[in-house]
């Protein structure tokens, strides 16, 4: 009766991109060079800030135009839901750009 249920469970420990191995593997790998990771680390958050200052200017650029042209602002409501939306996006980011740094590292070590 719970053989499915205990083979489901073990694959996903054993999977390769989320099992024991990977979690082992990855903290390995932050014990071993630390430095290293931490300056990846800071390479991506510079790119991200830089992306970020990009769009912050291309949309006052756009308010500044909507204020020309008498478009109007957003009302209150759709403004907060651009912002989670944008919060989701960012927290995406950045659990891609840590992957990608740990599997960057792992495929050095190997």
């Amino acid at each position: 009766v719970f053989l499915d249920y205990r083979i489901s469970i073990l694959s996903h420990c054993f999977a390769p991109s989320i099992g024991w191995k990977y979690s082992t593997e990855s903290m390995i790998c932050l014990l071993e060079d630390p430095e290293k990771q931490y300056q990846s680390y800071l390479e991506e958050e510079k790119q991200k800030q830089k992306q970020k200052d990009d769009d912050d200017e291309d949309k006052d650029e756009e308010e500044q135009e909507e204020g020309i042209f008498g478009n109007g602002k957003l009302n209150g409501s759709q403004g907060k839901e651009e912002e989670i939306y944008d919060q989701d996006v960012k927290d995406a980011n950045k659990k891609k750009s840590w992957k990608k740094i740990i599997v960057q590292t792992l495929k050095e070590n190997k």
